[in-house]
């Protein structure tokens, strides 16, 4: 785990049927249930973790669309947002 805490991962896959997103990143990493994450984009997604395991975990959107996420899109922890400003710089 990064001495800060978890950073960032990527989505693995898009279930439209379970309405889930798996993510790259587990316990390990820093994940926890109830963690609330953000998919930059043109239209912004929340993400809140409803499981873990400890290399991966599924997040359900609380604000924004499902069909809007896709797998190897970005996702942040709360309060990383610098970090996509520096990578664009």
């Amino acid at each position: 785990m990064h001495p800060d805490g978890f950073r960032k991962c990527r989505i693995l896959e898009v279930r439209d049927n379970e309405e889930i997103v798996v993510l790259n990143a587990g316990y390990r990493d820093g994940i926890r249930v109830n963690m609330t994450l953000k998919a930059p984009g043109e239209t912004e997604c929340l993400l809140r973790v409803i499981a873990v395991r400890p290399f991966v975990s599924g997040a359900v959107p609380e604000q924004g669309r499902l069909r809007d996420l896709s797998p190897g899109m970005e996702v942040l922890a709360p309060g990383r947002e610098d970090l996509k400003k520096k990578q664009k710089n």
